[in-house]
């Protein structure tokens, strides 16, 4: 697992992974009105849009992509990222299950 450790405070960010494959475009954004954290993915010819950030569970795992997405909960109060500064503050983190953790998880190799 990698830590996607730099998510700030901001509304909207784009981060870029690099992958030894290639590079994926990470884009997070926070909605205010809803109070909640939702990521689009690019990735090869790979688009997933507006996936909702919930805790604990695997976020794109309906794709057969080498890599998913989850997010762990350091407060252990048991609530989605819910405020802007949920990421910055480090209340929960996000982090990129890389494709060794997709194979364990899936029980079968990954498409790379």
């Amino acid at each position: 697992m990698k830590l996607i450790n730099s998510i700030t405070d901001q509304s909207y960010q784009v981060h870029f992974i690099k992958l030894d494959i290639g590079e994926i475009q990470l884009v997070l954004r926070y909605h205010n009105v809803i109070r909640m954290w939702c990521m689009d993915v690019f990735y090869a010819n790979t688009t997933i849009n507006g996936v909702r950030l919930s805790l604990g569970v695997q976020h794109i795992n309906r794709e057969n992509l080498p890599f998913d997405f989850i997010v762990i909960d350091n407060s252990n109060i048991g609530l989605d990222p819910y405020r802007i500064k949920d990421f910055s503050d480090a209340r929960v983190q996000l982090y990129m299950l890389e494709a060794d953790d997709m194979e364990v998880l899936r029980g079968r190799a990954v498409q790379v």
